[in-house]
C-alpha cells in the first residue's frame, strides 16, 4: 500500500486514532502505519471480530505493535493472530 495522505495524517496525528476497516485491508493499513514491508503483519482472519490491533508510538519515535483481545461477548477468544515478525519503525 502506498503512503496515502490519510495514512500519513494518521502517522503524524497526536493522541489516539481509531481505524475500523474491512478485514482484507487491515494488514496493509497497519503496515503503512509501521512503515514496514508487505507480509510483516498477518492476514486478518475473516471470522475474527473480537480483536484490536494497537500501534503505540514510543518516545524514540518507533511504533510498537500489539494485539488486544476484546473478550466482550460469549464466544470471543483470548488468542491473538500469529505474527510473522515483531514490526517496529523508527521515525
Amino acid at each position: 500500500m502506498a503512503k496515502s495522505p490519510k495514512i500519513m495524517l494518521i502517522r503524524h496525528a497526536e493522541g489516539i486514532a481509531l481505524i475500523a476497516w474491512q478485514h482484507e485491508e487491515i494488514p496493509a493499513i497497519g503496515e503503512a502505519i509501521l512503515g514496514s514491508k508487505p507480509g510483516t503483519l498477518p492476514k486478518w482472519p475473516g471470522d475474527r471480530f473480537d480483536l484490536v490491533w494497537v500501534f503505540d508510538l514510543d518516545k524514540s519515535g518507533s511504533y510498537k505493535f500489539s494485539q488486544v483481545p476484546q473478550m466482550l461477548l460469549a464466544g470471543d477468544t483470548s488468542s491473538v493472530i500469529p505474527v510473522p515478525t515483531q514490526p517496529s519503525l523508527g521515525s
